[in-house]
């Protein structure tokens, strides 16, 4: 075969042929060896959502109930303010914005395409609501979206780790929350 001066050591077509297939084989053990790892990443996510799900059904659970009682106790307990420390930790209220959509998610994006106001779309043509969060009130009615903001629940149990669970606190019937097995 002819040769060709390269500085990188490649000279002929037999050379670029052999490392192309180098290459081939390299990048075939890289998609292997990601192929095995995404397999172990997902049995240990797998393992871990079994590991965790009654404590999981338990935070649920818990904060729920909270919540309510909370609710229940708002006036009394937490006049002028948002959150309270309590023995174990804070709950309270805090702001959660949010942009709601007021029209089909369909309509909001034809208004958008209608307005030309491509930066709030996805490349796969949804919405991009960081964006519209940005637009003026009146373009969001018009678009049929509103931006709002409201208190939303929250419960921040301290880092305790050696604490103990309350005796008086009961368990969830087996099965979750709502008792079903």
């Amino acid at each position: 075969m002819s040769r060709l001066h390269s500085p990188d050591g490649i000279n002929t077509l037999e050379e670029a042929e052999a490392t192309l297939a180098q290459l081939a084989l390299a990048a075939d053990r890289i998609a292997k060896t990601e192929s095995v790892a995404q397999k172990r990443i997902d049995t240990i996510k797998a393992e871990l959502q079994a590991a965790t799900a009654a404590d999981e059904a338990i935070v649920e659970l818990h904060t729920r109930r909270l919540e309510e009682w909370a609710e229940k106790a708002r006036a009394e307990l937490w006049a002028g303010k948002k959150s309270k420390k309590f023995r174990g930790g804070s709950m309270g209220w805090r702001l959660s914005s949010a942009l709601e959509l007021r029209a089909k998610p369909d309509d909001v994006l034809q208004a958008l395409v209608d307005r030309k106001l491509f930066e709030a779309i996805k490349v796969t043509e949804s919405l991009k609501k960081a964006v519209i969060k940005d637009y003026p009130p009146s373009l969001q009615v018009e678009l049929g979206v509103e931006f709002v903001t409201r208190d939303k629940f929250f419960v921040e149990p301290d880092k305790d780790t050696n604490r103990e669970a309350s005796p008086r606190i009961k368990a969830p019937p087996k099965g979750g929350p709502g008792g079903e097995a």
